[in-house]
């Protein structure tokens, strides 16, 4: 499966681009590093190709063309870099209010992750 993430006909709105931030910096993702700017695209691109299958390596792939100097392996590391050194304290007081439920740690692997993240942006960004 190949995605074309340069398809301008969906786009990312401004909205659901500071809701994926805030909630990204809520679960004590670090903004400066460069695997939490990858969550985000990956995010992103979840969000516009709206998958029902999600293959972490095609999106990998598709991160690699709007970041031609990382390699899909590199993005894999920074990605799971991010989430095993998010802030804690954030992660687990903000967890409830985000996902809705208890925390558990389960749901910082990078794919529930990144999943998790994409149905909650569309969910919380339907009727805008």
């Amino acid at each position: 499966m190949k995605l074309d993430f340069n398809n301008n006909s969906n786009q990312i709105s401004n909205t659901q681009l500071l809701i994926i931030c805030n909630c990204l910096r809520s679960l004590g993702l670090n903004s400066g590093h460069i695997g939490t700017r990858l969550i985000n695209k990956a995010i992103q691109i979840l969000i516009i190709k709206d998958l029902e299958v999600v293959v972490l390596n095609d999106i990998y792939e598709e991160i690699s063309k709007a970041f031609p100097n990382l390699e899909s392996k590199f993005i894999r590391m920074y990605i799971h870099y991010a989430l095993k050194h998010r802030n804690e304290y954030k992660a687990e007081t903000n967890f409830k209010r985000i996902f809705g439920f208890d925390y558990d740690e389960y749901y910082f692997e990078p794919k529930q992750f990144i999943e998790e993240m994409a149905n909650i942006i569309k969910i919380r960004t339907i009727n805008l």
